[in-house]
C-alpha cells in the first residue's frame, strides 16, 4: 500500500520536505497539553546531546543551533548548551553537517533542567536525476518516488533553471525503532481552534534538489511535486 502527496516547494529544499508532507501523513492520536505549541513565554534550560550518523557513529564538527545559541559537536559527537532561553512549550534545535540532511529536534522544555538530546543524521544520497525541462520521476529502493513537473525548477534567486536536477531523498519508516532520533519535530500539532494535539505518523519523505554544480534548487511558486511512499502496516 502507498500514500501519495502533492506539495508545493515554496522554500529551499535544504530542509526536509516533512513540513509540507506531514499533514497528509499523520492523524490525531490523542490530546496534548491544551496549550498553544508556540507559547512565547521563555524558560531557561540547559542541554547536553549527541549527534550520530545512520550507523550510530558520532558525527564530529556538526553545527548545532538552538534559537540564537550555536555550537559544534566534538570528536565524540557531543554538544551542550547552558543557560539558554527557549519558548516555554517548544524548544527546537537544528543540526547541519555536509553530506547529511539537516537534522531537527523539538521537545517541551522544563525550566532549569538540563535536557538530554539525541539526533541521528541521515546521509544525503542522490537517488536519481531529472531533466528540468521535461520533468520526471526518481525512485528509492524503499518503493518511494518523487515526481517533478516540467519547467518548474528555479534557483535560489527564483530564476528558471534548465539542466539536470539531482534528487536526494530519504524515506523515514514510521515503524523505525529510532524514529524519535531521525524525524522532524516531536509529533505535535495544532488544531484550527489553537489546541495542541498529539499525532501519529504514517511515514515521512525527505527531499533535496541540487543543480549540476551542487547549488540548491527549488520548485517555482505555484508548482507542485508528487511524492509517494509505502505504508508498512
Amino acid at each position: 500500500m502507498q500514500i501519495s502527496a502533492i506539495s508545493p516547494f515554496r522554500y529551499l529544499l535544504s530542509l526536509f520536505f516533512f513540513l509540507s508532507v506531514i499533514s497528509a501523513c499523520q492523524r490525531e492520536a490523542g490530546t496534548g497539553s491544551g496549550l498553544p505549541i508556540d507559547n512565547p513565554t521563555p524558560v531557561t534550560i540547559g542541554m547536553r546531546g549527541i549527534v550520530v550518523d545512520d550507523q550510530n557513529q558520532p558525527v564530529a564538527g556538526a553545527a548545532v543551533k538552538c534559537g540564537t545559541a550555536t555550537t559544534t559537536t566534538d570528536r565524540y559527537g557531543i554538544f551542550s548548551f547552558a543557560g539558554i532561553s527557549v519558548p516555554g512549550n517548544n524548544a527546537y534545535i537544528q543540526v547541519e553537517k555536509a553530506g547529511y540532511f539537516t537534522g531537527h529536534r523539538s521537545f517541551v522544555p522544563v525550566s532549569k533542567r538540563v535536557h538530554p538530546v539525541r539526533v541521528q543524521l541521515q546521509p544525503k544520497i542522490i537517488v536519481g536525476t531529472v531533466d528540468a525541462a521535461t520533468g520526471g520521476q526518481v525512485a528509492l529502493t524503499s518503493g518511494a518516488t518523487v515526481q517533478l513537473p516540467a519547467n518548474a525548477v528555479v534557483n535560489a534567486a527564483g530564476t528558471l533553471y534548465t539542466g539536470p536536477v539531482q534528487v536526494s531523498a530519504t524515506w523515514i519508516n514510521p515503524q523505525a525503532t529510532n524514529l524519535p532520533d531521525i524525524m522532524v519535530g516531536d509529533l505535535r500539532g495544532i488544531t484550527t481552534d489553537g489546541t495542541e494535539r498529539g499525532l501519529m505518523t504514517y511515514g515521512m519523505l525527505g527531499v533535496e534538489l541540487t543543480g549540476a554544480s551542487g547549488k540548491a534548487l527549488q520548485l517555482a511558486a505555484g508548482k507542485k511535486a508528487k511524492l509517494q511512499f509505502p505504508l508498512p502496516f
